[in-house]
């Protein structure tokens, strides 16, 4: 009778959101366009996207200031610094705020240990960011054959199993002050030691907004995230990059559908590279995205 699609409203939203971001990516190359957000400063301060302005070094500080949101979004990695790697154009207010330094409060988890980790999908900063910027990509395209289709549901089954080896990847950049990059890693390590058993994430209203606009491609009409998203299980994954780094998978589970979402987290200096990878291999498998984050490590130039 062909795989049961009806159960597991995440797993269609996620089809959604990479179908939609393939219609916006055809030869576009677009992460240069992505909005810088509002970050925060040390003081609480917004910031506007881009600027570069915060507390000003004293007599006995002589260390530069963080990456401001336009040096962020200069150093975001670009279509061509990773193997097909599509990302679409940037420049909507909806996707701008996805990576806002306010992002951080779009996702909540039942657990208070988990918290930081209730983003992961959309690679939301955490902390108090001074700056951030951040871009979405589709990955798997390459791979993928359009096959004749024998009827409705065969033609459904196709349209799943060609996105099998297809993945959304989200990348952002935040900068701190002080130590509010490594304070960031240390709590990813710290939650992904506690979190193991699983928990449950929920959204916002922004938050919903947020997961709809990258379903989009920027549009603003992705699918209606309508309800909380359990997590089923939570692993830990090696990784050796930059000054410090933490990572995990989550697979999001419902009705017999697991949805893996790899992060990996790097900290160079002041700034913290987060790159997700959800993957629609509904098997429950996935690719932890090290390439990817090497790749935005090798951008990250003058950064120390």
């Amino acid at each position: 009778m062909g795989r049961n699609i009806a159960t597991g409203r995440l797993a269609l939203a996620a089809s959604a959101a990479c179908l939609a971001l393939l219609a916006t990516s055809c030869g576009e190359g677009g992460s240069d366009d992505a909005k810088a957000g509002n970050g925060k400063a040390g003081n609480g301060t917004a910031k506007e996207p881009g600027e570069s302005s915060g507390p000003t070094p004293g007599p006995a500080d002589d260390a530069p200031a963080p990456p401001s949101g336009t040096d962020l979004k200069g150093m975001l990695v670009k279509a061509e610094d990773v193997p097909d790697f599509l990302a679409p154009p940037g420049g909507s207010k909806e996707t701008e705020v996805i990576f806002s330094g306010d992002a951080r409060t779009f996702f909540s988890s039942d657990k208070p240990a988990c918290q930081v980790l209730s983003g992961s999908m959309l690679a939301t900063p955490q902390g108090t960011p001074r700056a951030t910027a951040g871009t979405v990509g589709v990955r798997g395209m390459g791979q993928q054959k359009p096959e004749e289709a024998e009827g409705p549901q065969d033609g459904l089954d196709k349209a799943f199993d060609a996105m099998a080896d297809m993945r959304m990847e989200v990348v952002s950049l935040s900068s701190y002050e002080g130590d509010g990059a490594r304070s960031v890693i240390d709590g990813y390590k710290d939650a992904v030691r506690r979190c193991g058993a699983g928990f449950t994430i929920d959204a916002t209203a922004e938050g919903k907004k947020a997961l709809e606009s990258v379903q989009s491609g920027g549009s603003g009409s992705g699918g209606q995230q309508d309800g909380p998203m359990p997590v089923v299980s939570l692993e830990a994954i090696a990784v050796d990059k930059g000054d410090d780094a933490a990572a995990w998978v989550l697979k999001v589970g419902e009705d017999g559908i697991t949805l893996p979402i790899n992060v990996v987290a790097v900290r160079k200096g002041p700034v913290v590279a987060t790159v997700s990878s959800t993957s629609f291999n509904f098997s429950g498998n996935g690719k932890p995205p090290l390439d990817v984050a090497q790749a935005q490590l090798d951008k990250l130039t003058g950064v120390s």
